[in-house]
């Protein structure tokens, strides 16, 4: 998790830490109540950075990983566009 508030506005540095956090999740043995936590606390947190995705139908990070990991694709793609 602190990956995660490390990786600042850098969307692929997020995606980079919320893929470790998932491979942390599957190997728990209390992977389905982890999952609900860190799941809530990924969306208030891009929430937070003003993250434009949709994370209404975003209820785990391992059932939704790639769906979470879509849309911070998109997120680098738009970044690098108006960095342009």
């Amino acid at each position: 998790m602190f990956s995660v508030e490390n990786a600042g506005e850098s969307w692929e540095a997020l995606q980079q830490a919320v893929d470790r956090i998932v491979a942390i999740i599957q190997a728990d043995p209390n992977k389905e109540r982890i999952d609900r936590v860190i799941t809530r606390w990924i969306k208030r947190h891009l929430q937070r950075l003003g993250a434009e995705v949709n994370l209404d139908q975003l209820n785990s990070l391992v059932e939704d990983k790639d769906m979470l990991a879509e849309n911070l694709e998109n997120l680098v793609q738009k970044e690098r566009r108006e960095e342009r």
